[in-house]
């Protein structure tokens, strides 16, 4: 059961395996209005052999609320199907190339991740015909990226900060670039992960804050360029290509949904620890 409005108020939709809901025939779905019973367009259709829906609810994917129906589903009004159907209050359709099997769960979710609401889905396959760990997420907002902390500030003035481009990809399939910019010219330095969490701890005498719990993995040293004296020096990171190459690296294999903290480490011979750090980024990990 679930509660949808299809823009002409609330109204509670129930789906099962039956043909008549009251003295209404309808096929295998049916919404109540608080006095009587009515058809949803002409109702979901099930592969042969196969019974029950395992999964309704509203969701926004972004072109307005729909109900959602997963189950062993073939047909939904008259359009082909794979395991998942989409009504939008007025018609039904297919959603974004079905499952290869049934999902045995669906729920509506907004996560803490800031993320924004999502649709997930559990058991069966992943979407398409590719199969997985039985778990899967249909969302608007993906991957989240996030500045935190503060960049510290090298002896000749310099605050370095961290941006990043690309997709972070758990299949290491696109690149995601992570750099720093501002950093001290002429000198070494590396951009390193955690997956422990944020933290905000003293870098010695420094202005500079750690801002990513141990354990880390480092990048590969580089040389940040520029001019001795200025802050016009930089560091990258391709994240993707370093743990695709690096089957030991840090928490590989990832998965999507994994949650990365990146900042950027440089010399700065004149301070206490002879070293200055960035600002940081949190990074959820996408497919």
């Amino acid at each position: 059961m679930a509660v949808f409005d299809d823009g002409s108020g609330s109204q509670l939709y129930v789906a099962g395996t039956f043909t008549l809901a009251g003295t209404t025939a309808v096929e295998n779905i049916a919404r109540w209005n608080g006095t009587t019973w009515s058809s949803v367009g002409t109702g979901v259709h099930y592969e042969p052999g196969w019974h029950g829906i395992t999964g309704l609810t509203a969701f926004d994917d972004g072109t307005g609320d729909a109900l959602y129906v997963t189950g062993r589903i073939i047909s939904a009004g008259g359009n082909p199907v794979r395991n998942i159907a989409r009504w939008n209050g007025s018609a039904w359709s297919d959603f974004a190339g079905g499952f290869a099997a049934a999902p045995y769960a669906m729920a509506a979710f907004d996560d803490p991740l800031g993320l924004g609401p999502s649709l997930y889905f559990g058991g069966g396959l992943l979407p398409g015909d590719t199969a997985g760990v039985g778990f899967a997420r249909y969302g608007l907002k993906w991957p989240c990226v996030v500045a935190y902390c503060s960049a510290g500030t090298s002896a000749n003035g310099c605050a370095a900060t961290l941006s990043a481009s690309g997709s972070p990809s758990a299949s290491a399939a696109t690149s995601f670039v992570v750099s720093a910019q501002h950093v001290e010219g002429q000198k070494h330095g590396l951009i390193f992960y955690g997956l422990g969490g944020p933290i905000a701890a003293p870098w010695g005498a420094t202005p500079s804050t750690l801002c990513v719990k141990p354990p880390q993995q480092r990048g590969l040293q580089m040389d940040s360029g520029g001019s001795n004296g200025a802050c016009d020096g930089s560091l990258t990171f391709d994240w993707n290509s370093y743990f695709a190459t690096h089957p030991n690296a840090l928490g590989a294999p990832f998965n999507a949904g994994s949650t990365l903290f990146f900042q950027g480490w440089y010399r700065d011979p004149p301070s206490s620890k002879t070293t200055a750090l960035t600002d940081a980024l949190q990074v959820v990990v996408g497919p």
